[in-house]
């Protein structure tokens, strides 16, 4: 379960890292993304 909730938000940041190449930025939107979407889900 939790492993198909960060599979979409990181292959975004992959792509987009691949596709730009820059690391700092699209990784860390990237893992605020995943950091999000699992804080909404374990949070009530």
């Amino acid at each position: 379960m939790f492993k198909s909730d960060l599979e979409i938000p990181l292959a975004i940041s992959s792509r987009i890292f691949l596709s730009q190449g820059e690391i700092t930025n699209v990784w860390v939107s990237g893992a605020e993304m995943a950091a999000n979407s699992w804080r909404v889900k374990v949070e009530p």
